[in-house]
């Protein structure tokens, strides 16, 4: 039979080998991290009815889903992230628990984007979602979580940026509407590029402390003293109090011994759209793009009929094995602790079962080769060791 030439579309993958064992011993180290701190698993569907899907996200955020007819005519997608299944989860079915709700996952979505260096089509997400509370504890603690997972992975170096989009809405709630090129200042604010913002807010005829606000947005980053210079900025109560949020969530950083880790940032307004509160997002050396974002979302569940306050963020998955293994920092280990000569004496099955209940991993050799073919074999595989009749024997590495 010819091999088909083209096996998989563009941006998918199999994943195998020693890569497989790295993905899953990732997903299963922060999935540890997320239960120690008392968040619990939920699993959504693959796949909803695409106007649902759609009440979590802008109309230009369609063009990334996955879209397909099932047979009964509806219309489809795959999800593209888990925060907004999480929601609709949560707002649908679980609005009258006690409050507050701590969810995790770790899963893979799918989304239409160009593939390039560390990014597919379908990619794997890791996140939790605190649910019911909207105060500066509930904002720190995910934070704080999301620094525990990064650390939990074994990434050594990175860097998160924290902002509140209250501090950009407070600005924007003194004018009586938004400039049409509202748009390109966020991209210029994002881009901390001083010289488009300058000109795009000159085209809006913008002036005053809200111009004033604006163009200070790309230097407003640092450690504490930002809030500062940000507070004399400030042209109304609505952003002063994103300030004071600000201020008593960096405290709580401190207490949980991460502040080190968090620089805050006032130009971090992506998602203005989206995020109601505090903003973030991580990165590492190499990474190019970010690595894990987040924020408070206090009115995503309310589109699905609970008005409760969340906050969550999502990792990257991929994108962290992808800095791990630039930086070599993956574990390079065998598929497994030993080979075991098949003998076929009930004593030796025994043994073997044995050994798996202990939590070894044992490969049992089910050709019927002799010791040395089978010692062969462990070499050629990484193996270390081979089992006889009970007796371990280490092999010699090539």
């Amino acid at each position: 039979m010819n091999r088909v030439e083209r096996l998989l579309p563009p941006g998918v993958k199999d994943i195998f080998g020693e890569p497989a064992r790295h993905l899953t011993r990732l997903n299963q180290a922060l999935s540890a991290c997320f239960e120690r701190w008392g968040y619990e698993p939920v699993i959504p569907p693959t796949f909803e009815y695409f106007d649902n899907l759609m009440r979590g996200f802008d109309e230009a955020f369609s063009r990334e889903m996955y879209r397909f007819v099932d047979p009964q005519g509806h219309l489809v997608a795959l999800r593209p992230d888990l925060t907004v299944p999480v929601a609709r989860l949560v707002a649908t079915k679980l609005y009258d628990q006690p409050m507050p709700l701590r969810f995790f996952y770790t899963a893979p979505v799918f989304r239409y984007v160009e593939p390039r260096a560390g990014r597919q089509r379908e990619f794997w997400q890791a996140g939790a979602e605190l649910i019911g509370a909207n105060t500066p504890e509930a904002d720190a603690e995910i934070i704080a979580l999301h620094v525990a997972t990064l650390e939990a992975s074994g990434l050594s170096t990175f860097q998160v940026n924290l902002g509140h989009m209250g501090f950009l809405h407070g600005i924007l709630a003194h004018l009586d509407e938004l400039p049409p090129n509202m748009g390109a200042i966020r991209r210029a604010i994002d881009r901390k590029n001083r010289r488009i913002l300058a000109q795009e807010l000159e085209q809006a005829g913008l002036k005053g402390p809200v111009r004033a606000a604006l163009e200070e947005l790309p230097v407003l980053w640092g450690g504490v003293e930002v809030l500062e210079r940000a507070a004399q900025l400030a042209p109304n109560g609505q952003a002063k109090a994103a300030i004071e949020r600000l201020r008593a969530v960096h405290a709580l950083l401190h207490a949980y011994g991460v502040a080190e880790r968090v620089t805050l940032d006032l130009g971090e307004v992506r998602g203005m759209n989206y995020y109601t509160g505090i903003t973030f997002e991580t990165f590492a050396p190499g990474s190019g793009y970010a690595i894990a974002s987040g924020g408070r979302y206090d009115t995503l569940l309310e589109r699905y009929g609970a008005p409760l306050p969340a906050v969550g963020f999502a990792v990257q998955v991929e994108q962290v094995l992808f800095i791990l293994e630039r930086e070599q920092a993956l574990p390079s280990e065998p598929p497994a602790d030993a080979l075991m000569v098949f003998c076929g004496h009930a004593a030796c099955l025994a043994d073997l079962r044995a050994r798996r209940a202990r939590g070894e991993r044992v490969l049992l050799d089910v050709r019927r080769r002799p010791p040395e073919e089978v010692a062969e074999e462990a070499v050629r595989r990484g193996i270390p060791a081979v089992l006889v009749c009970g007796q371990r024997q280490e092999v010699a590495r090539g």
